[in-house]
């Protein structure tokens, strides 16, 4: 059977809008529209990038589609695996890919009163397009483990380029996971 796709239910929606408040306060604050297909497939990957399973993919739409469609990006998720998710694990896959769309320029504009003085607020202010919707720009992520063979790790064991660029990616990932921990507890 080819790959089916449904709509997300309100769960997933509710758990994506969360999300964007908590981690993407500027795309929540500019009211950005993503619309969410869950892909699924009894024959192989529901989901994939650059021709390899994932467990989604978000990309920004085009303005006719913006006008088709009413959202400004679409994100895909592979049903089977988001299923199989933590719920800590579900957040964070939203988390990354959001991650990947941003407001393509965006300024804060001081707040004044009647008497135009400043209140101490900021308004978030962004380029729009012709639906006077927010101007989305694609995101590609800090780094890239890059492809893999297995036929060269049996060949090569550890000394696989393959084990140097995940160990590489697992460094940057650890680093941030630690500066994030100690944010949180200061005394680590």
């Amino acid at each position: 059977m080819p790959t089916t796709y449904t709509q997300a239910d309100g769960e997933v929606l509710d758990r994506l809008a969360d999300v964007m408040e908590r981690h993407h306060p500027t795309l929540h604050e500019a009211g950005v529209r993503v619309g969410v297909l869950m892909a699924a497939s009894d024959t192989g990957h529901a989901v994939t990038h650059g021709g390899y399973p994932a467990l989604a993919t978000i990309k920004v739409i085009s303005l006719k589609d913006r006008v088709l469609k009413g959202r400004d990006a679409e994100l895909v998720i592979d049903l089977r695996a988001y299923d199989e998710l933590t719920a800590a694990q579900q957040d964070a896959l939203l988390d990354h890919e959001l991650s990947h769309i941003a407001l393509k320029k965006h300024w804060y504009v001081s707040v004044k009163d009647a008497d135009g003085e400043p209140t101490g607020e900021t308004e978030l202010h962004f380029d729009t397009d012709d639906l006077n919707r927010p101007k989305l720009a694609g995101v590609k992520g800090d780094w890239s483990a890059g492809d893999g063979f297995e036929s060269v790790c049996r060949r090569h064991g550890a000394a696989a380029i393959e084990f140097h660029n995940l160990k590489l990616c697992h460094a940057r990932a650890r680093r941030a996971a630690d500066e994030g921990e100690r944010a949180i507890d200061p005394r680590g």
